[in-house]
């Protein structure tokens, strides 16, 4: 046996020293094995061999190879190497121990940066040995890197960049699965220089290497590189989006928003572009990422690139993008787990819970470590929360108890509230209560690093619309007079225009220390006069009292005090600009400065005060200056969505055509068309002074508002559309025609058909008389209750020579009861006509009125009897109505003619309901009886008689009786008759089953030649000897 390689590897820990000994030995041609000992230095050795039969020496080298890094990354460390690595611990620690301190650094950071970097220096060949004997379970390698990233230590560079790619054990402990890799390149992102930055391009460019990896060493690279290789790696990216996107990229935010949402909305799947959107991350692509962000679902699929964007923007230290998914894990609940589902549930309650906790961990090592990023990063959490968060206070929990991280943030050091052991929200320590003030002292994390960044504080301020949130930062940049004293002007502006009064409180003493030092402006008088601090608004009028001379002229700041968001400032500047004297082009000018506000306001309930404030303000102090507005800007007064804002342009509109008789129409429409009252009203009363000829050319303008939705409209429309029909006829027809056209559409507003037909019957009676028969008659068929009420009225203006028989059946059922009256009085006036066709006037017997139906009876008793055929006679028993049929019947036995006998009989036995079919028996002895040939005919009627079942007894009876005679008469009532009976002997009632069978053999004996369908069974005879030997 051929000894080819030999490895010794050591282990030292405190006085125990331990030898492993790998030999690969040849044992014949390309045969080889691979043995090891190991034991105690100085001690004897164990044996032991990986190779149980010899092996190739690619395979055998393979297996070496393995079995030696395996003992190296256990700790073990070849002979050669030892003292070179305690060289190289040694060297990392007195490096350490001679780096200088940082300022305000203590020795407590510098022991734990020496910990670190002695942990790096012990690489996995010799992390072991260098324990202590008794000392605790060595620090995982992974651990101490991911440290060095989170302390940014320089110096662990170099030893971070040896440790690339040394993990061999497929475990995670051991570094496996890339953990180690993703560990350094998070590290070298953090702390490394352009030393770094070819590494950590070979680790993303590695096929070989996991997606997380190759992920985190992206963003290593971002962080790493210069704007200029940012800028080019967005782009390689942005050209591997999809083409449409690429394209709406070039086109701007919005329509790259757009085609993003159009992309994600036309797969799930799709959700996976968001990774790349987030590397581009520029101006354009950032609006539409963010939304979508926002509503994206955290659930199959989507979550899966949620976590990836989650993490990367906490490694980018990005706020609004941790802040927005931390809120997102507050606010959204956890999935429901669906037990069996493959793949399971994401975002379940355990994943929250752990996301919840993490991101307060990011942010609160962040702050133990003094990291300067803490503050951006807190700062975007606590901007995505709002007020309408807030939840419904109960007993012992605040509205935003429920918010952890918020809780956190905001109130670690809090006296007001606690987050106990093994609980999820923060709630009031006892003695406290809901309602009270808030203490006079710092409440939050971190104090020390909010007073280090007041700018983040002064963003808080600037952009948060949470209460709690300007509570906290306020009272933080209190703490900050340096900062405070260096604001400028449009600074305080804005932290006096917040409507939250922590922040106008604060506004108000750098006012205060400003006025006392004569610095403070007019537009910041102006911003105090208006802000959310009542004693700030008294102190701030009291001010402008003392220098109203000088303010006078200045109609920016008049326009501010006039359009001030709170009442008490809105009534002082009503007063003050009352009395003033506006010399020159400044009254114009404050109009149209104080528009201009008007014009910006929202369509909000707050808005809507403050605009009819503003509003009165206007018309009351500053009337005699509106005249010099012009029509645009009254268009655009017009089209705002408050009312106070239409009011102004309404007033203007009245005072345009006062002083210059002219108007514009589609100005007049727009004021019609607002949904106020008070501004419809002013626009209706200018309609109204238009002369006649200018409404004829607006004639559907009256249509319109004669069949408009809002009744005051309708009410001041009907005196100008009778006024223009007096005036031009042919324009009153016309307006009839709309009106009567709306009508029968349907599409009226409720109370509006009624309304119209008020103005038709009572203004436009002349103009609606002139209407065509055929429109009348089109009223009478409509749907419309109103719109037949419109053409009874026509009706009356009929002569009832002109009408037809066939439309007075149709009158007769009409809905309106004048309608139907008028049937009734033809049908009194003109007999001869009825009687003419008294077949088609029965039909009125069957109208759906009760009142119709017996002016009907009446007149058919009284009817000459000669004119009764039994065609009239059919036309009523034919009703499905009990009353009707009824009367048939009381007619027929009243008038009845032998002749019309076989018709009355066949028209009656078509009648399909059970009464009409059983007085048709009366009609079957003397008018079918004899006569073959009409038995055919009533089949039908047959079948339908002796098919019921449980009901039309007699009739059945008489049938039967019937059938039975007639089958014993001739062969073809035989015929007949065995074809009835043979289907009803089938029926399970014995009665009707006996009968039958009795009936066919009493026609079979008189007809033998009938095909009988019984079969005759002759009764067996038993004697009594044969039944005795069977009982035996």
């Amino acid at each position: 046996m051929k000894l080819v390689r030999q490895a010794r590897l050591l282990f030292v820990e405190g006085k125990s020293e331990k030898v492993y000994e790998v030999d690969l030995c040849e044992v014949g041609a390309n045969k080889l094995v691979v043995n090891f000992r190991y034991g105690k230095k100085g001690a004897a050795l164990k044996d032991g061999s990986k190779t149980v039969a010899p092996v190739g020496l690619a395979e055998a080298e393979k297996v070496y190879d393995k079995l030696v890094q395996s003992k190296i990354e256990q700790g073990y460390v070849r002979e050669e190497d030892l003292a070179a690595a305690r060289e190289r611990v040694t060297a990392a620690v007195r490096s350490v121990a001679r780096a200088p301190s940082a300022p305000g650094g203590s020795g407590g950071e510098e022991a734990r940066k020496r910990v670190v970097l002695e942990r790096l220096a012990r690489t996995g060949t010799d992390r072991r040995w260098f324990r202590r004997e008794g000392a605790a379970r060595t620090w995982p390698l992974e651990r101490a890197i991911w440290r060095a990233g989170e302390l940014r230590l320089p110096e662990a560079e170099p030893l971070l960049l040896a440790l690339i790619d040394t993990a061999t054990s497929a475990e995670v402990s051991g570094g496996g699965k890339g953990i180690r890799n993703y560990a350094i390149a998070f590290a070298l992102g953090r702390l490394g220089t352009e030393a770094s930055i070819e590494p950590l391009a070979k680790l993303r460019a590695d096929p070989k290497q996991p997606g997380h990896v190759q992920r985190i060493a992206t963003e290593a690279l971002l962080r790493l590189s210069d704007a200029e290789t940012r800028a080019e790696l967005a782009k390689d990216v942005l050209a591997s989006l999809p083409t449409p996107l690429v394209t709406a990229h070039a086109a701007g935010p919005e329509a790259f928003a757009q085609a993003l949402a159009l992309h994600l909305a036309s797969d799930p799947n799709a959700f996976a572009v968001m990774d790349l959107v987030y590397l581009v991350d520029d101006e354009v692509v950032r609006p539409g990422f963010l939304a979508e962000l926002a509503r994206a679902k955290l659930d199959t699929p989507t979550f899966y690139w949620l976590r990836h964007i989650y993490k990367a923007a906490e490694y980018r230290c990005d706020p609004r993008v941790f802040g927005l998914l931390a809120h997102r894990f507050e606010t959204t609940r956890a999935n429901p787990v669906v037990w069996g589902r493959k793949p399971q549930s994401v975002y379940s309650s355990a994943t929250r819970e752990y996301l919840r906790r993490r991101v307060w961990r990011t942010l609160r090592k962040k702050g133990e470590l003094g990291d300067p990023d803490f503050v951006p990063l807190a700062v975007g959490t606590l901007l995505a929360y709002t007020d309408a968060d807030a939840d419904e206070p109960r007993q012992g929990y605040d509205a935003f108890a429920r918010y952890r991280v918020l809780g956190h943030l905001l109130y670690t050091n809090s006296p007001r509230y606690e987050l106990r052991r093994n609980t999820k929200a923060f709630r009031l320590r006892r003695g406290q209560r809901r309602g009270q003030p808030p203490p006079g002292v710092r409440e939050e994390a971190f104090p020390t690093l909010w007073e280090a960044r007041p700018e983040g504080l002064m963003q808080l301020l600037a952009e948060s619309v949470c209460a709690p949130v300007h509570e906290f930062a306020a009272l933080a940049l209190e703490a900050c007079p340096a900062f405070l004293s260096e604001l400028d002007a449009d600074d305080l502006v804005l932290l006096l225009s917040r409507p939250y009064e922590p922040t106008a409180k604060l506004a108000f003493r750098v006012a205060k220390e400003r006025h006392g030092r004569g610095a403070l402006t007019p537009n910041e008088l102006a911003a105090l006069a208006s802000c959310a601090h009542e004693p700030a608004r008294k102190q701030a009028f009291a001010w402008i009292t003392e220098g109203r001379s000088g303010l006078s002229d200045d109609t920016a700041f008049l326009a501010a005090l006039v359009c001030a968001r709170h009442a008490d400032a809105r009534a002082f500047a009503r007063t003050w600009v009352r009395g003033l004297s506006l010399r020159g082009a400044s009254g114009p000018a404050l109009v149209g400065r104080i528009l201009a506000r008007l014009m910006a306001l929202g369509d909000t309930p707050e808005d809507a005060v403050l605009a009819l404030d503003v509003a009165q303000t206007v018309t009351v102090a500053l009337g005699h200056h509106l005249a010099e507005v012009g029509p645009a800007a009254l268009r655009d007064l017009l089209a705002h969505p408050l009312a106070g804002v239409q009011e102004i342009g309404a007033e203007l509109l009245s005072r345009l055509d006062s002083r210059s008789g002219l108007m514009p129409v589609d100005v007049v429409l727009a004021v019609l068309k607002s949904p106020f009252a008070n501004v419809r009203a002013v626009g209706m009363r200018l309609l109204a002074e238009m002369h006649d000829d200018a409404l004829t050319l607006n004639f559907k303008l009256l249509v319109h508002l004669s069949c408009d939705a809002n009744a005051d409209l309708r009410a001041s429309s009907r005196p100008l559309a009778a006024r223009v029909a007096r005036a031009h006829p042919e324009i009153g027809l016309a307006i009839v025609e709309g009106l009567v056209a709306a009508l029968l559409r349907r599409k009226l507003a409720e109370d509006v058909p009624s309304h119209v037909v008020r103005v038709l019957v009572e203004d436009l009676a002349e103009p609606l008389g002139a209407l065509p028969r055929e429109t009348m008659w089109q009223l009478l068929r409509s749907g419309s209750l109103h719109a037949k009420e419109v053409g009874g009225r026509l009706l009356t203006k009929v002569p009832s020579a002109e009408l037809q028989l066939d439309e007075i059946v149709f009158l007769g059922s009409h809905d309106i009861l004048a309608v139907r009256e008028r049937a009734w009085a033809w049908l009194a006036s003109e007999k001869s006509k009825a009687y003419e066709n008294l077949a088609l006037t029965a039909r009125l017997c069957d109208s759906p009125w009760q009142d119709t139906r017996e002016v009907a009876f009446r007149f058919l008793r009284e009817a000459p009897a000669e004119h009764v055929t039994a065609d009239v006679i059919v036309a009523i028993v034919d009703s499905v109505k009990d009353d009707v049929q009824a009367f048939g019947r009381e007619l027929c036995s009243r008038v009845f003619r032998d002749e019309d006998g076989p018709k009355l009989l066949a028209r009656l036995s078509e009648h399909p309901q059970s009464s009409v079919q059983l007085f048709a028996t009366n009609y079957l002895e003397r008018y079918a009886a004899g006569h073959p040939e009409r038995l055919e005919a009533l089949v039908p009627y047959f079948t339908s008689v002796l098919s019921r079942v449980a009901k039309g007894r007699i009739a059945k009876a008489r049938v039967l009786a019937f059938l039975r005679a007639e089958g014993t008469k001739s062969a073809e009532g035989a015929a007949i008759g065995m074809a009835l009976f043979h289907r009803l002997s089938a029926t399970m009632a014995i009665e009707d089953a006996a009968t039958s069978i009795e009936a066919m053999l009493a026609i079979g004996r008189a007809f033998p030649e009938v095909p009988l369908p019984l079969t005759l069974v002759p009764v067996p005879v038993v004697t009594a000897a044969a039944r005795t030997s069977r009982k035996s």
